[in-house]
């Protein structure tokens, strides 16, 4: 609130808390940690298969696409490791998409973006400038993002709280004002967590307003 001086009196307490429960593949998957996953996952993920066709369509596609990787990659080379690595995320991101209930196509689609769009820039990588703005045509790859993120978010666990305030913030933009919002901590997925979040409480158009300030490793990492 305005102080006598006419500054901003700066508040500690947070505007926005939303704790996100990541799918909980993550925490088996050695892509992630480093763990073999245990045996009862494959048996319990192959139950599944054989009881519902869409899961065994999702995991036939994720085989069907990683099928020529796979078979391009000699044994004990480097590549081999990173190639592993990858097919453990996709039998796993397969699972995840099932439970989200994305359809084998809607599966294939993101995943076939992903890894086409991986080779392209590893060919040649895309040159970021430094106000970025999202590319939704002639590929929409903002869309894509929130698919993507979508299917790692358990939202009947994932509590958000100060929802309210987004409406204070929606208002202020309307009128033409800006507002900073600081967060404790960054990763990556966080433009697209934070968004996917405001999508489901209504604010899809405020979400794309949205200007992620990031440091330089985000557009040049490979």
């Amino acid at each position: 609130s305005p102080s006598k001086k006419g500054t901003k009196a700066l508040s500690m307490r947070a505007l926005l808390i939303f704790l996100p429960a990541a799918a909980g593949f993550q925490a088996r998957a050695p892509w992630v940690s480093g763990m073999r996953r245990a045996t009862s996952l494959h048996s319990a993920v192959e139950e599944k298969a054989a009881i519902d066709p869409r899961l065994a369509a999702t995991r036939a596609a994720q085989k069907e696409l990683m099928a020529p990787i796979l078979a391009s990659t000699p044994a004990g080379s480097p590549k081999e490791t990173f190639v592993k690595n990858l097919n453990a995320f996709m039998e796993d991101y397969a699972e995840s998409s099932y439970e989200a209930g994305y359809e084998k196509e809607n599966f294939v689609e993101i995943i076939g973006s992903l890894l086409k769009n991986v080779a392209s820039n590893m060919k040649s990588p895309y040159t970021f400038e430094p106000f970025h703005r999202a590319i939704e045509a002639p590929y929409d790859y903002y869309r894509w993002a929130q698919s993507f993120f979508n299917t790692l978010i358990e939202w009947d666990k994932s509590p958000c709280e100060g929802a309210a305030n987004l409406a204070k913030i929606n208002d202020m933009v309307a009128k033409g004002d800006n507002v900073i919002l600081l967060a404790n901590h960054q990763t990556e997925g966080d433009p697209q967590v934070l968004t996917l979040m405001m999508e489901k409480l209504g604010y899809e158009d405020l979400a794309k307003k949205v200007v992620f300030v990031a440091g330089h490793r985000v557009t040049t990492d490979p």
